[in-house]
């Protein structure tokens, strides 16, 4: 699933994986995981171009896992490094789109 941020990503994955009785990925909650560290850190880190290489990395490791996943990506600028393994007939591709209003209504801020 791809969108902007607060578009509904994680509570449409979150269904769809229970509904499909497979797991749930969050791409932000794995940053977080794997590189040890919070999102305002992660973001704080070098230049866009490497967080996307990064973020890339971490969605080419689990789309070779052989388990089923919904997957929520958020925005990448830089996809040439992992946009040729996400693209397959094995993956089915999603854009969640809403209006604006929504969107911002949903916006929470937290510390991080």
């Amino acid at each position: 699933l791809f969108g902007v941020s607060n578009v509904g990503k994680t509570t449409v994955g979150e269904l769809l994986a229970e509904r499909l009785d497979i797991k749930f990925v969050d791409l932000d909650e794995e940053v977080k995981k794997r590189l040890k560290m919070s999102l305002e850190e992660f973001v704080n880190t070098e230049n866009l171009r490497w967080r996307d290489q990064k973020r890339g990395s971490i969605i080419k490791k689990i789309i070779k896992m052989e388990e089923d996943v919904v997957f929520s990506i958020s925005p990448i600028s830089y996809t040439e490094s992992f946009k040729t393994s996400i693209i397959s007939d094995d993956n089915l591709l999603i854009e969640l789109y809403d209006t604006p209003e929504n969107i911002f209504s949903r916006l929470v801020f937290s510390d991080e």
